[in-house]
Parts: structure tokens; sequence; C-alpha cells
């Protein structure tokens, strides 16, 4: 890591972050800029740009902190009918900070967040084989 990473500088308690939860290797802390109040985003202690460099436990522990801040959103007083988990990887899909997080964003019906729809085609069986046996030859 070349300059300093904001995510960095709050998992280690070198800056104001605004910390709702964490485990050993994960630190949980409310968005700066939030979909909706409760949007918390889960990273992890050590530095690593995106899901490509998380090591098995890691990425165990960042979703269990997810699933533990998906219940307290659940079970507080904020609006949360229903939630997302959001992770961004490469420019490409829209990761504006490069240290791995995963967005736990509280849903309200109407609150005007939404993903953008695939195009209506849809791929047929056979390309969705030939797709699978494509994913299965990598590992």
């Amino acid at each position: 890591m070349d300059e300093k990473c904001a995510f960095c500088e709050i998992a280690s308690g070198n800056a104001e972050g605004h910390v709702v939860a964490s485990n050993a290797r994960c630190v949980a802390f409310l968005d700066a800029a939030p979909v909706n109040a409760g949007h918390t985003l889960v990273v992890p202690r050590k530095h690593v740009r995106d899901i490509h460099g998380l090591d098995e436990a890691t990425s165990a522990a960042m979703f269990d902190l997810a699933r533990r801040v998906a219940d307290s959103l659940r079970d507080s007083p904020l609006p949360c009918e229903g939630v997302n988990l959001l992770m961004s990887n490469g420019a490409v899909a829209e990761q504006s900070v490069f240290h791995a997080h995963l967005h736990v964003i509280p849903r309200v019906a109407n609150d005007g967040f939404g993903f953008v729809e695939a195009p209506a085609a849809r791929p047929t069986a056979d390309g969705l084989a030939a797709t699978a046996r494509l994913l299965r030859a990598g590992r």
C-alpha cells in the first residue's frame, strides 16, 4: 500500500469512525455517505484490495460480522424492512475505496436505491451449462 488508506486508519483506531461491531479480523463502521440510516461497512483489519486478496478465514469473518450487523439493524428502531449485502470489486464494478469492504444496507420500500436490471434476454439452458463448465474448469 503506497498511500494512507482511510479504511485502514479507521480499522486501526487512528481515524474516527463510528464503529458498531468488530471481531478479531474485521471492523464494522457506519458509511459516511449512507444509502439509508444504519448503512454499515465491514472491512478486514489487514489491508486487502478486494475479494481476490481475502483468505478464507477473513472472508468468513467478514460475512459473520455482516450477519451480526444485519441482525442489529433488524432489531433496532431504525427503519429496516430488508437488507442488501453488496461488495464491489474493481473500478468497473464501481469500487471507489480500494480496501475490501462489504456494504450492509438497510432497506425500506421506495427508498430510491436499486440495481440496474440486466438486459431482458435470458441465457438458454445450453448457455448456462457452457458457463458453468467454464467456471468449474478453473477450480
